[in-house]
C-alpha cells in the first residue's frame, strides 16, 4: 500500500478559478444546485410568477415560473412546471409551501436552449442525487468507538 505522504504534487497544476467563483452562469448542461432562494413577483405584463435562484459553486441561473396567466396553456404550462418541481424536491402538499420552504433544497436543473428560445435557460428540474443525509441512514450503525488510535 502506498503512503499518502509520499504523494508528489509537484509537477501537478492546477486551473485557477475565475475572479468571483459561483458568480458567472451556469453553463449548458445538468447541474446539481441549491435553491438560493424563491420569490413572488409580477412579470413585465403583470402576470403572478415565481422567481427561482439556483446555485453552486461554479455559478447560479434563475428560472421564472408563471403560476397565473391570461392564456391558458401559458399558465397549464406554469403549473406544470411548478409540480415538477415540488414533486423533485419532495413536497407532497396539495396546494404549494411559502417560499421559504425552498431555501437550501437541492435540485438537479438542466440547462439548454430550444428552437424556438436560443437563450440558455433552465427548462427542466429533476430529483437530486445529492440527497441530504438523515438520521434514520444511521439507525444500523452499531456504537462507534470515536477514540483515534496513535
Amino acid at each position: 500500500m502506498s503512503n499518502y505522504l509520499e504523494i508528489d504534487l509537484s509537477t501537478v497544476t492546477v486551473q485557477p478559478r475565475p475572479q468571483g467563483m459561483g458568480s458567472s452562469l451556469l453553463p449548458k448542461g445538468d447541474h446539481e444546485v441549491c435553491i438560493e432562494g424563491v420569490k413572488a413577483t409580477k412579470t413585465s405584463k403583470g402576470f403572478d410568477q415565481l422567481e427561482v435562484n439556483y446555485k453552486n459553486d461554479d455559478g447560479s441561473r434563475k428560472q421564472w415560473i408563471i403560476f397565473r396567466h391570461e392564456n391558458p396553456m401559458t399558465q397549464k404550462i406554469g403549473l406544470e412546471t411548478l409540480k415538477k418541481l415540488l414533486d423533485n424536491l419532495g413536497w407532497e402538499g396539495a396546494t404549494p409551501p411559502s417560499v421559504e420552504w425552498f431555501e437550501g433544497r437541492a435540485v438537479k436543473i438542466s440547462v439548454y436552449q430550444t428552437k424556438k428560445d436560443p437563450n440558455l435557460s433552465v427548462r427542466d428540474t429533476h430529483k437530486s442525487q445529492a440527497a441530504p443525509a438523515t438520521s434514520s441512514d444511521f439507525n444500523d450503525v452499531d456504537d462507534i468507538d470515536d477514540e483515534i488510535p496513535f
